[in-house]
């Protein structure tokens, strides 16, 4: 996807695609850690929610189903068509399952603010395999900011990371669990890349195809071990869980549509920007609202890597803004030796005609 323009859209529309996707995402962190780690009360007992599958396939069949209604109301039926050959759409819904599965399994084991920081961190391996694989150099300020986030995610780690739900000692399951979050979404973005390069597709047929077997992949996990029955006894039992699990849903199908339309207007390097403000809210209702307890040295890693991950961001925005004004200067020289040259073409237009 190429790189919008720094400030070619409303800065209004700006704000509002912003808090649209921290609200969006902030709301989805939330709900996910609440209905992971805190048990609902059914009939007077306590009962955990385990059945992450469930969470998928909520999710899952709710974005296809908003991709749908987008595609009708905008092109008709027949925007409902595929625009890619159906069998380039499973590979990526497997990925897109893989991730999300891990991300939710991940928080039995570590907290949310553990979660959020070892995120922060893929930048290291991306950086590092786009360096050798791609030839793809960096700039002082993006290696400094690798190294800040190393260390601030490697000193926070010294802490409690485990989750309210978890078992002493286990914590490394969480973080082979965030590993495989990582790995798998790095596959996701590579082959969601394949696609929008291979076939003119839009980003809502893209939404409805990869959502759809993704959730007809988590039904079929669902079925066997009695995940689905549990899960729709829970939901038709608990309005707590019913409510949180829509709350879930509708962050989650909202942020894809902010998160689409934000790129698409103001490039990666203002969504980069929202992303890290996100991160922060996220952490802060997590410690303040759920209740998970972070020691005055995991706050200072938290700031150490968010100041890090913000002086990144400031510096591509600086450099996209001077990037810009260079393009408008050749575009103006561009124009002039346009306009001259078609005033060459006119006169030598008129000599032959009256010779």
């Amino acid at each position: 996807m190429g790189s919008v323009p720094v400030g070619a859209a409303s800065p209004w529309k700006g704000v509002v695609y912003a808090i649209g996707i921290v609200a969006s995402l902030v709301t989805y962190s939330y709900c996910q850690e609440r209905i992971m780690t805190r048990p609902f009360v059914v009939k007077g007992e306590e009962r955990l929610f385990t059945e992450t599958g469930f969470l998928v396939l909520s999710n899952r069949l709710s974005a296809a189903a908003a991709a749908a209604v987008v595609l009708v109301a905008f092109g008709g039926v027949r925007a409902l068509a595929p625009q890619a050959p159906i069998d380039r759409f499973p590979l990526v819904s497997v990925a897109n399952l893989l991730a999300t599965t891990c991300q939710y399994e991940a928080l039995k084991w570590i907290s949310l603010p553990t979660q959020a920081l070892l995120k922060c961190a893929k930048l290291i391996p991306v950086m590092v395999l786009s360096a050798l694989l791609s030839k793809r150099t960096y700039t002082t300020i993006d290696y400094s900011s690798a190294v800040l986030v190393g260390l601030g995610t490697a000193s926070f780690m010294n802490g409690n990371i485990s989750s309210r739900v978890a078992t002493e000692g286990n914590s490394w399951i969480g973080l082979l669990l965030m590993f495989g979050n990582i790995f798998f979404d790095s596959l996701l973005m590579a082959y969601q890349e394949r696609l929008f390069l291979g076939y003119k597709l839009s980003s809502n047929s893209q939404m409805l195809y990869v959502n759809l077997f993704s959730g007809l992949l988590s039904l079929l996990s669902c079925i066997p071990g009695g995940a689905l029955r549990s899960s729709l006894s829970l939901l038709s039992s608990s309005g707590q869980f019913a409510r949180e699990l829509c709350l879930l849903t509708l962050g989650a199908v909202s942020a894809q549509f902010f998160i689409t339309s934000t790129i698409k207007e103001f490039g990666a390097v203002f969504f980069g920007t929202v992303i890290t403000v996100q991160q922060v809210s996220s952490v802060m209702v997590s410690s303040f609202v759920i209740g998970t307890k972070l020691s005055s040295w995991q706050w200072f890693s938290c700031g150490i890597v968010f100041t890090a991950l913000s002086a990144r961001n400031v510096s591509k925005w600086i450099h996209a803004l001077r990037s810009r004004r260079r393009d408008q200067s050749g575009q103006e020289i561009s124009e002039v030796d346009d306009q001259q040259s078609g005033k060459q073409l006119v006169v030598v237009g008129i000599s032959d005609r009256d010779d």
